[in-house]
């Protein structure tokens, strides 16, 4: 039986973005591939330590568009409700205008989260403020720093027997400053696949668009991703 559904998975979320092109091709921006690695370190219940690794192409996956190396940590104030901190350093490459080549930025973001289970469902919410800069760049020459909130909503439908449990997504950016309401907006489905000792790999297809451009940037997202747990031993 679990043979059967996995291609069946795979094969959907691919469709939904072949879909998605279609339906939006006179407003797509672009498609991306997003990779990542993450480790993790659980040294009790209530922290939890974090690295990851990502490289993004875009252009249709032709250009690297950016890499980043970000750390981050969570403390859990309850079973469900958490703390978080995150600091990325990101190398972003500007393939536009007459300056081109890679920018140096550093983002920094505080969040809020709270799980909550209700029978086959898990849901989780996260609301998030982050800054970002330009390195090396001053404001009389341009740069300034981008705060942004945000605001996700993700479930989890737990099947039985089955380790590819579908994930839903939905997250609202608001960039502070800016008049328009919610700037962009981001819709994720994916799945995760634990292998034991391995470590835990996704894949996921995501639709981004920025609604205060003109005209309106969507972008087609497939994304792969590992991440390793360590826990020490009882």
């Amino acid at each position: 039986m679990i043979k059967h559904k996995v291609p069946v998975l795979i094969a959907g979320i691919f469709l939904l973005h072949n879909i998605s092109l279609s339906a939006q091709s006179a407003e797509l921006e672009d498609q991306e591939l997003w990779i990542s690695t993450q480790f993790c370190f659980k040294p009790t219940k209530k922290w939890v330590f974090g690295i990851e690794q990502q490289l993004r192409r875009k252009d249709k996956y032709k250009t690297t568009d950016q890499y980043f190396t970000e750390i981050n940590l969570k403390y859990y104030i309850s079973k469900k409700m958490y703390l978080g901190l995150g600091a990325r350093h990101i190398s972003k490459n500007d393939t536009k205008g007459k300056k081109t080549g890679y920018e140096s930025h550093v983002r920094l973001n505080a969040d809020l989260g709270y799980k909550q289970k209700l029978e086959a469902f898990k849901f989780s919410y996260r609301a998030r403020l982050q800054a970002k800069n330009e390195r090396k760049v001053s404001e009389a020459e341009g740069d300034k720093t981008e705060y942004t909130l945000r605001f996700k909503i993700s479930t989890l439908y737990n099947i039985k027997k089955w380790p590819f449990d579908p994930k839903v997504s939905a997250e609202l950016f608001n960039e502070l400053g800016v008049p328009a309401s919610v700037n962009k907006f981001r819709i994720t489905l994916g799945t995760n696949y634990q292998a034991k000792q391995l470590g835990e790999f996704g894949l996921f297809y995501r639709f981004e668009r920025q609604v205060n451009n003109t005209p309106i940037l969507s972008t087609s997202i497939v994304g792969l991703r590992y991440r390793y747990t360590l826990k020490p031993k009882k």
